[in-house]
């Protein structure tokens, strides 16, 4: 019974809604070296965010003298 209501509070986040690139909803082709992505976080529970997947951050490599 405990694991019933576990597997209750811990449901997955509803995934994205309303996704675009270049502000295109299902675009054919994009002619841009970088395009835009957006879409919607539509999830209703409460305290939803979105958040980044850690360790996903791309870091600039330095030059050490």
């Amino acid at each position: 019974m405990l694991t019933a209501l576990l597997s209750i509070a811990i449901a997955a986040p509803e995934p994205p809604q309303r996704l675009r690139t270049e502000y295109l909803i299902d675009p054919l082709a994009i002619d841009a070296a970088h395009p835009r992505f957006s879409w919607e976080v539509t999830d209703a529970a409460p305290g939803a965010v979105q958040s980044a997947t850690p360790g996903t951050r791309r870091r600039r490599k330095t030059r050490r003298a």
